[in-house]
């Protein structure tokens, strides 16, 4: 029996009844174990994953809007908070409709790192370091994922019934706490509308601020949370403005309410909404690496042990790590360099996208490698290296690129931008886990051909829109940008 016939079979057999009891499971891989736990197909235990996915891309719906009136320490508090009790309901779940529903809550409640790290960034760093610094955020979002089974499918499960991989979450979860209760700053700065003018020109408002914008202008030159002032003491009086909450949420309801909802309306502009549905299916195949990889290297010619399997995922991790350099600092370089071309000063924001145009056919690539090696029982430094190594390696860099682009085409506005760009992630990727896998098993070669075409193709129309256009689509929609 081939491996796509074997595997499909495989995917449709149910766990946990007399075939596989409980105490026969030592050796499997945890998806094996919880389908084992709560008598469900592995296939439904992998759609789990994508629930847990949803849950990331809803979330920031709400802690964006929390961060916005209250501040982002609150936000980040409140979520954390919140999220430790959904994880210790997913470790104790005792149904498979409660571990699902556990996976979305617990998804929704993490999702604050999702997109609020992107206004501390673009409060905090100057732009020149803007790219490295989203880089760094991005690439901890993807080498996460990818390095936990190493430990928890691969490892922790051998040994321990598969809720310890819970426990841990639940432990790390704990400290990661206690590090936001110490560590992390208040960084919304709220203006003094009354505050006297500096006499300095150079900060003045560009004109297509409107009036809930002006308090954020001071962030389109400096990417600073306090004004640009050198008298420390006014600062201190609160002459200028102050550090913390801008407005409370129980009194202006309606207004809280439709913060919910502005990260929605940013689809209207097309520099924002294009990146994010380019990054949402350069994500969603990544996602479908991770179902996929599981069901079928166990398989022969392959034969990987749980331990084997989780490792795989270290190239992941690898590659997300080079693809911080290329989506950082060489994006960062790459923009210093047209601006020292161009003459002028202006750091315009379509500048960052040549950066990705070199990864189009690393992406190509990876996935062509995972397909064919797969379709043609090749040896697994070709579907590990060459094809889950590569792909991680740009998409780690396309994250880094389009979600700093997002920030500084609308930089008043970065953490509405970032929440939809997350959002639309998001959503694509939960459809992942239902219909990826059912698709590469009816034939690797075809469906990975045609992730790479899709891919390569999506790419390059959104960079060639982008760079002939973007700067005339964020004048004309009065986007306020860092140019």
């Amino acid at each position: 029996m081939n491996v796509e016939s074997d595997t499909r079979r495989q995917r449709s057999m149910p766990c946990g009844g007399k075939d596989v009891q409980q105490g026969e499971t030592e050796g499997m891989g945890l998806g094996v174990r919880v389908s084992v736990t709560f008598h469900r197909t592995i296939a439904a235990t992998a759609n789990t994953i994508g629930i847990g996915i949803l849950g990331l891309g809803t979330g920031p719906l709400l802690w964006n809007a929390l961060s916005e009136s209250i501040g982002r320490r609150p936000a980040y508090l409140i979520a954390w908070t919140l999220y430790i009790p959904c994880t210790v309901w997913l470790s104790r779940a005792g149904s498979y409709d409660s571990f699902a529903a556990a996976r979305y809550f617990a998804g929704f409640c993490g999702s604050v790192s999702q997109t609020v790290p992107a206004s501390l960034i673009s409060e905090t760093f100057q732009p020149e370091h803007r790219g490295a610094a989203v880089a760094a955020w991005t690439v901890l979002l993807i080498a996460g994922p990818v390095t936990a089974p190493v430990i928890g499918a691969g490892i922790l499960t051998r040994t321990e019934d598969w809720r310890w991989v819970y426990y841990l979450t639940l432990i790390l979860g704990g400290a990661l706490w206690v590090c936001v209760l110490l560590f992390v700053p208040e960084t919304l700065y709220v203006a003094n509308p009354n505050a006297p003018s500096t006499g300095n020109t150079q900060h003045a408002l560009p004109s297509t601020l409107d009036e809930s914008e002006k308090k954020d202008s001071h962030s389109i030159e400096h990417g600073t949370s306090t004004p640009p002032l050198a008298n420390s003491t006014t600062l201190e009086s609160g002459t200028y403005g102050r550090v913390g909450a801008a407005w409370y949420p129980w009194k202006e309801p309606v207004r809280f309410l439709n913060e919910i909802v502005a990260p929605l309306k940013m689809a209207m502009y097309l520099p924002l909404l294009l990146p994010a549905i380019l990054y949402a299916v350069i994500f969603m195949w990544s996602v479908g690496f991770t179902v996929v990889s599981p069901q079928v290297f166990p398989r022969p010619p392959w034969k990987f042990t749980n331990v084997q399997v989780g490792l795989a995922f270290i190239a992941a991790a690898v590659g997300a790590l080079i693809g911080k350099f290329a989506g950082g600092y060489l994006s960062d370089w790459t923009v210093n360099f047209f601006v020292r071309r161009s003459g002028s000063t202006a750091r315009v924001p379509e500048y960052r996208l040549w950066a990705l145009l070199p990864h189009v056919p690393l992406l190509t690539i990876g996935l062509l490698l995972y397909g064919i090696g797969y379709n043609n029982k090749l040896g697994w430094p070709v579907e590990v290296i060459g094809g889950i190594g590569v792909y991680y390696v740009s998409n780690s860099a396309a994250g880094g690129i389009l979600q700093t682009y997002i920030i500084e085409s609308y930089i008043t506005k970065a953490v509405h931008g970032i929440a939809l760009f997350n959002f639309v992630k998001c959503c694509l990727a939960f459809s992942a886990p239902f219909f990826v896998p059912e698709w590469a098993f009816e034939g690797f070669t075809k469906a990975f051909v045609v992730q790479a075409v899709v891919t390569a193709a999506l790419t390059l129309i959104t960079l060639a829109v982008l760079l002939g256009f973007g700067a005339k689509l964020r004048k004309a929609q009065k986007m306020v940008s860092v140019a």
